[in-house]
């Protein structure tokens, strides 16, 4: 399996987690794709991780870890329908949003939800 992970979504979970994973992952291996261009100068600065912009670059990566807000993931997902690889382990942590409904869009894909909180803000 390909080791490098890629992130939909910097928000505060969403960099909570790289944060975290910096310690364990080369910058070279962690990636991510944001919609505020603030906080993707942010997040590149203070990461030294790459800003992707197109849908199709996140197949170079063995995980998605979805980081969004849950009433973003419709809309999110229709963007990712058709161009995600089956080989992506696609990681959810937006709450109330199920595995069947990630299925329904992803079959071939293995799904994996996982539930942060708030001291994931902390390490």
């Amino acid at each position: 399996m390909n080791k490098r992970i890629c992130f939909l979504g910097a928000g505060n979970m969403g960099e909570a987690i790289i944060k975290g994973l910096s310690g364990y992952f080369m910058p070279k291996d962690i990636a991510f794709r944001e919609s505020n261009t603030q906080r993707v100068d942010y997040i590149k600065k203070t990461y030294k991780i790459r800003a992707l912009h197109h849908y199709a670059e996140i197949n170079s990566y063995g995980m998605l870890l979805i980081a969004l807000k849950p009433q973003v993931i419709p809309a999110a997902i229709k963007d990712l329908i058709g161009g995600i690889d089956s080989k992506v382990l696609i990681i959810s942590i937006a709450a109330g949003i199920s595995i069947p409904y990630y299925q329904k869009h992803f079959p071939k894909n293995k799904i994996c939800r996982v539930m942060p909180n708030t001291p994931a803000l902390l390490g």
